[in-house]
């Protein structure tokens, strides 16, 4: 059986020492995502070790939020005022589908609905600009047909189960209650 470091020893500082862990994951990342497999078990093992640190690990953020970062840097076209008005556009917007004690089926349905018109407003400026071609201009048309109908199922989803949650639950026959054998007379 393995025995606990003692207390002021090099080997029990640096393995609760948040500072370290901190600097060992930061390096950990680095070599992931440079293709070291054992990177990652490592990285997994450390952050067991110390949950706090979850967020120095930037690949584990939320997956939707990255997509919805990605939509707003497109949307923007490099333009840092227009990324913030989408930005800001879109928090509005998730916002106002979540309403309070969202479920986790709720983000996942308003962060939908919000790639699909962030999806939508890009497309829609890239069919604005001319062509110069008509095949160009065909392109970006079906673009816009495709992000519409994205736009357009993501709301209905969102729709279905917002009407669902607010209807409740309601069986769907009449309720029958128990009888006892002797009591129906």
């Amino acid at each position: 059986m393995a025995r606990k470091p003692k207390g002021g020893t090099r080997k029990w500082s640096i393995a609760t020492c948040p500072h370290h862990a901190r600097e060992m994951i930061k390096l950990l990342t680095i070599h992931a995502s440079h293709g070291h497999p054992e990177a990652v078990d490592s990285i997994a093992r450390w952050l067991e070790k110390f949950p706090a640190l979850r967020p120095e690990v930037r690949a584990l953020d939320d997956l939707a939020a990255k997509a919805e970062a990605a939509w707003v840097a497109a949307v923007g076209f490099g333009d840092p005022v227009a990324e913030r008005a989408a930005r800001d556009e879109a928090a509005a917007m998730k916002a106002e589908l979540l309403g309070d004690a969202p479920s986790a089926l709720d983000r996942v349905l308003a962060s939908a609905v919000v790639v699909a018109r962030l999806s939508h407003d890009r497309a829609t400026r890239v069919a604005a600009q001319t062509a110069d071609h008509p095949g160009v201009r065909e392109a970006r048309e079906r673009l816009l047909t495709a992000a519409q109908k994205r736009l357009v199922a993501a709301v209905k989803a969102w729709q279905l189960l917002a009407g669902k949650k607010s209807r409740g639950m309601t069986p769907r026959g009449k309720l029958k209650l128990f009888e006892p054998s002797g009591a129906a007379a």
